[in-house]
This record gives structure tokens, sequence and C-alpha cells, in this order.
């Protein structure tokens, strides 16, 4: 019976550990049909509302910032609405596993954190004396200070003291790493515009831009969305952010926006 960590939407709420042993397990804890978020960089998975977006569910402040932490190229994509359950990612044969420890430790952790930074051309670890209250806090900052400072190439995110879950592994190991300052990924600004097929509930399916089909990929997310801390319900949305694939499997991140005048959707950012 895999064990996972329930991530509130209310952000007052304590995380919950808890086992889950059917697919309704996922749903009860989540509120509906589950939608998957991969978290590669610590062999996890979060699971959320498949529908959350339309069904306006609450902007969860917590799940995302720790999914964009650990995966640099989702900030500029998709946001996590709704209560989020972390757990372990799928075994070989399919079989969902148990979070992994380091993250029920840190993520549960009582103490303070801080936050270390690598430098260009430097390999050792740096960190000055600020000490944080908690996870998401000490996360939220990383974020910051790997966006604002050109200087930095890694950051993470380490509690104090540091948690040691087995005496073979070194307790720097327990720690929270964006493998990547930046996610290459760049903005191209444009005046276009874009043929967009929505679906029967109103949201992006396909797009064609510069006569070339791309097919959208991910979970659409409301422009207005992206004002994170302002916004607890997404309005009805005129805009979109989605990521495309074309046939030759090359995928781009666009903006869109529709001129409900003209009826025409104006392409207002493409990041490659």
């Amino acid at each position: 019976m895999p064990r996972g960590i329930v991530i509130p939407a209310d952000a007052d709420a304590p995380l919950e550990v808890r086992e889950f042993a059917t697919l309704e397990d996922y749903q009860s804890a989540v509120g509906g049909y589950i939608e998957l978020v991969d978290i590669d960089e610590h062999g996890a998975t979060m699971y959320v509302d498949e529908e959350g977006l339309l069904r306006q569910l609450p902007f969860n402040p917590r799940a995302p910032f720790f999914w964009w932490f650990w995966q640099p190229g989702a900030k500029n994509t998709a946001m996590l609405v709704g209560d989020a359950v972390l757990i372990g990612a799928p075994d070989e044969d399919g079989d969902t596993t148990d979070i992994p420890e380091v993250l029920v430790q840190v993520l549960l952790h009582e103490g303070k954190f801080r936050v270390e930074v690598k430098v260009t051309d430097d390999p050792s670890w740096h960190r000055n004396d600020l000490e944080i209250e908690d996870c998401f806090d000490a996360t939220v900052w990383a974020m910051a200070l790997l966006e604002r400072w050109t200087a930095a190439e890694r950051v993470r995110v380490l509690p104090i003291p540091p948690v040691r879950i087995d005496p073979n592994i070194d307790p720097t190991q327990a720690a929270f790493v964006e493998a990547q300052g930046r996610d290459g990924m760049s903005a191209v600004h444009t005046d276009d515009t874009a043929a967009v097929w929505l679906s029967p509930r109103g949201v992006p399916e396909r797009l064609v831009w510069r006569g070339v089909r791309y097919r959208v990929s991910d979970f659409p997310t409301p422009l207005g969305d992206m004002l994170l801390g302002a916004i607890t319900h997404p309005p009805a949305a005129e805009g979109w952010r989605f990521q495309g694939t074309n046939e030759a499997g090359e995928s781009r991140v666009f903006d869109v926006r529709l001129n409900p005048e003209r009826q025409t959707w104006a392409l207002l950012n493409v990041w490659d």
C-alpha cells in the first residue's frame, strides 16, 4: 500500500501522510479525476484534480512551487489548483511506489531551513546566515534567488539541522536541488495571429501558426492565473498558455488571447 503526502490547497492546513490502496483513494484526496504530474528529479509523482481549473478550485500555493523547483521547465507552462498528492514514481511494472523517504523527512521537518547556491565557475556550495521558517518559504526564496542572480547556476534547500535518513547517506543529500539555473527557454514576442481550436469545454486542443499545426500536449492554463498570489479562483479565460507539439515532435509554449470583437486569436509570446 503506497504511502504519500497530501498537500492541501489551504496554505494553513498541515501536510498529511496517507496510504493509498486504490484509485478511489487518490480521487478522494484530490476531489475528482486525477491528473499525473511527473517529478523526475526525485523519483516522485504528483496527482491533482484533472478538471481543477475548469471547476475553479483554489490555487494551491505550495504544490506548484515544489513542482516548478524540481522541474524548471514547468514554470512557464502550467499551475496547480486544489489539493495535491505527492507519492513515489511508478516502478518498472507500472505500480505506484512509496514517496521517497528523504522527501517525507524534509517536507515534514519541524525545524528551519537554509538555501545554498552554486555560482558560475565555482564548485562549492555557498550560504549566508539566513534561516527560513518552513520548507515552502525556503523553496520560493531559492527560486527567486536563482531567477534574479545571474551568476547562480544551482540552488538547494537544506533542513537545519540536516536530516539523516540512513547512516550510509550523506545528510547533505537530504535536500531539494534544482538541477539547472536556467531552463533553456526563451520568449519571442509576436504580433501574429493563430488559429486555435477549443474543446467542447472551451479549452485549447490545437493551434496552427505559420502553417504548422501543433497539438496541445500539456494542461492549458488561463493567462490570468499567472499572477500568482493575487488570484485564488481562475476567471473566465480569454487567454491561455499551453505547450504545443508539432508532427516533428518539436514543442513550444504559446501565449494566446482572444480578440472578442474580431473573434481572432492574437499570439502574444512563443517560448522555444
